[in-house]
């Protein structure tokens, strides 16, 4: 016997129980999809199907099953997931828009927690299917189904785990990158003073970071972005310790939500550290903007200078100067600490506004020498 229910997301087939979930709405132009078909094609479908249809094209539903044979209970695609971005799905589209990852909040919704799966069946391994199989608890992934089987086509797995593909995916060869919202040009494509430059400040493999790659179709940006950074973070002529100026900056991008730069800035900040457990206590800290259990007072003014200068920078005022004196700076470090919040602010904003990610970077590397002119990363 079939029967549904009220809202029209599940289905009981026999003993069997469906309930479909959702991760959320990915919003399309129509021509991204069909460039060659007329938008008027799509008229006649507009009220039959209105919920397939947005005031900007096509609204796409990121679908997902679960079923309920007597006492298992198998998730069928695991969505976008948590740090989900578009373009680095489906990179050929990158005027696709998508809401919120929902599918979690939906799953609680319908009573299915996380621990209740126990199998996970990939229909295929897009990314927009597999994006929930780990969750991170800041630098650590885990399996967000602790207690589930994982099941996909041998065959699937085997096209995506090629030597060659996953290659191409780090070394973004062809000239076209999936790491930023806007076109860039690779290490292997660049010629001239981009190359030159890249050269200059190139990794382990010719590396570049994607952050770097957003400035190619402008190198002039770039020289003057690695000149600012290199100063203000890594000169040798700065007195505060560089642990702590990489912490300033780590603090900066998550009070902006800057994902990018807090992952790489924070491993930077832990290999001067040096000591995995302290570095995991000032993140906490970090995030929880309590200082004073893991800081002393003068790290904790800075950081609370940082704070006040991020979030609303036309409050300061001249007490904040006298606070940072108070607490043991001298006004040459208050300027360090000034242009380190200030530089990320830059920073910031230009991989937040440009879609940057941290796909093929390797984290926490810095420049390998003092001297100013080096630029090179190790």
């Amino acid at each position: 016997m079939m029967t549904t229910s009220e809202t029209g997301h599940r289905l009981d087939i026999g003993s069997i129980n469906i309930t479909s979930v959702s991760e959320g709405v990915v919003r399309l132009p129509m021509n991204a999809l069909f460039s060659e078909t007329s938008v008027n094609v799509w008229d006649p479908y507009r009220d039959r199907f209105s919920e397939a249809f947005g005031s900007s094209g096509f609204m796409i539903n990121l679908g997902s099953f679960v079923i309920r044979p007597g006492d298992r209970t198998v998730l069928v695609d695991t969505g976008a997931g948590q740090y989900s971005m578009w373009p680095t799905l489906w990179p050929t589209i990158p005027e696709a828009t998508p809401g919120p990852a929902e599918l979690m909040d939906d799953l609680k919704h319908n009573g299915i927690e996380a621990q209740d799966i126990d199998t996970v069946f990939l229909t295929h391994l897009h990314g927009d299917h597999v994006g929930w199989n780990l969750s991170k608890e800041w630098q650590n992934w885990t399996p967000t189904f602790p207690n589930a089987r994982d099941l996909l086509q041998n065959a699937d797995w085997m096209h995506f785990t090629r030597p060659d593909f996953l290659d191409t995916g780090r070394r973004r060869r062809g000239g076209f990158s999936i790491m930023t919202w806007i076109t860039t040009i690779s290490y292997e494509n660049a010629t001239g003073w981009l190359k030159s430059l890249y050269n200059r400040i190139k990794g382990p493999d010719d590396n570049v970071d994607n952050i770097m790659l957003a400035h190619s179709l402008r190198p002039h940006s770039m020289e003057g972005h690695l000149a600012l950074y290199k100063n203000v973070l890594h000169h040798t002529a700065n007195t505060l310790p560089k642990w702590y100026l990489e912490c300033l900056g780590v603090y900066v991008s998550l009070i902006n939500k800057c994902e990018y730069c807090v992952r790489h800035h924070f491993e930077g900040m832990k290999r001067l550290l040096d000591d995995g457990p302290r570095s995991d206590s000032v993140f906490r800290a970090l995030k929880a903007s309590e200082f004073d259990s893991v800081f002393d007072s003068k790290e904790s003014a800075g950081l609370r200078y940082a704070k006040r200068l991020t979030i609303q920078a036309s409050d300061v005022d001249e007490s904040a100067i006298v606070d940072l004196r108070s607490a043991g700076f001298d006004d040459g470090e208050i300027l360090e600490v000034n242009q380190v919040v200030s530089y990320f602010a830059y920073a910031n904003r230009m991989v937040l506004g440009l879609g940057v990610n941290t796909g093929g970077d390797v984290l926490g590397l810095s420049p390998s020498s003092g001297d100013s002119s080096d630029w090179s990363h190790r």
